[in-house]
């Protein structure tokens, strides 16, 4: 009696014990599932606020150079088209191929060179490991929107910026370096630099 009464125990403490491994398993995929979706909202306020303001800069400018005839509006309009059919078809994934997230930025940093001409220095830096990469969309694009933003002001008459992006292993390292008119405090602005992690395709 006593030895059935042990293994009824038994059987009951595993029971309870699968029972309780099951609610953690749920709550863990619940929290994953939010973690998710809050990441998925913060994308999308990204490119949200990415979206429109790139586009009417990149029309103003396009407007700017077909009034003065420019050469320079195919390779304009032919750079704008390849940016809104990345980030239009490719950019609804969580994750995109580094290596377009680069081709991304090319095509704007082109864009703005072609805008500024010889005032602009520009130099680019990109190494390490990054064709295999993952990462999150847009997710560069507002530090070189800043950067150009503040380091090309129209008071200054060279303007200058340096970009390195490296990847060593899964870590990802974005520095952007860019000019900025003189204040009453200091004679040079320094851009910040992010660090972001990626991941293998």
């Amino acid at each position: 009696m006593m030895a059935g009464m042990r293994g009824a125990t038994t059987i009951g403490g595993f029971a309870a014990a699968i029972k309780l491994v099951k609610i953690w398993y749920l709550k863990q995929q619940a929290y994953e599932q939010i973690d998710k979706e809050k990441l998925q909202a913060e994308l999308q306020l990204l490119k949200s606020q990415v979206h429109p303001h790139f586009l009417f800069n990149t029309l103003n400018n396009l407007y700017a150079l077909t009034l003065h005839k420019s050469d320079h509006s195919p390779a304009v309009v032919l750079k704008l088209s390849e940016l809104l059919s990345y980030m239009l078809y490719e950019c609804n994934a969580s994750e995109v191929p580094l290596q377009k997230e680069i081709a991304f930025m090319r095509n704007y940093i082109g864009l703005e060179q072609l805008r500024y001409g010889d005032r602009l220095d520009m130099s680019v830096t990109i190494s390490g490991d990054y064709p295999t990469k993952l990462i999150a969309p847009l997710l560069l694009v507002p530090f070189l929107e800043n950067a150009f933003k503040h380091g090309t002001s129209e008071q200054l008459e060279q303007a200058w910026m340096h970009i390195d992006l490296s990847v060593q292993g899964n870590q990802l390292k974005f520095k952007v370096i860019n000019s900025r008119e003189p204040s009453a405090h200091k004679d040079t602005y320094i851009g910040g630099s992010v660090c972001r992690m990626c991941r293998n395709d």
